[in-house]
């Protein structure tokens, strides 16, 4: 590892850590910084440590997913439905990164399949009109 990506390491768990030890007593002001540099950290640990475009779109979903977790923690007129924009284009990136080296076997076409299904059944929920 190189001393970037062992910084990039020890800033993550120290703010995981930092995290999870304070759910119980959230919302506490600035609470979402402690959520999402732990996010951050992973997405510059992904574009210096996985080469190519696979390293980019990593970095791009997981900065798509500290956005989300950064608009849901707010309070304000459409923040909701922009936070859940987000963890959606989040969750595009890292379907393109599986895509790019496909291995279809059939258990596991029928795991994503089933994974399809019930995102979509959620999305019906969770979707105005």
């Amino acid at each position: 590892l190189s001393k970037r990506e062992r910084v990039l390491y020890i800033v993550f768990f120290i703010f995981f850590i930092g995290y999870l030890s304070t759910l119980k007593l959230r919302p506490y002001p600035l609470s979402y910084i402690v959520k999402i540099i732990p996010i951050l950290s992973l997405a510059l640990i992904a574009i210096g440590s996985i080469k190519g475009g696979i390293g980019k779109l990593v970095f791009t979903g997981l900065l798509f997913s500290a956005i989300g977790d950064l608009f849901l923690a707010l309070s304000g007129k459409g923040f909701f439905v922009i936070g859940l924009s987000s963890f959606a284009a989040a969750h595009l990136m890292y379907i393109v990164v599986f895509l790019r080296k496909p291995v279809f076997q059939s258990p596991r076409v029928y795991f994503v399949l089933a994974f399809i299904i019930y995102g979509f059944t959620i999305w019906s929920f969770v979707s105005p009109n």
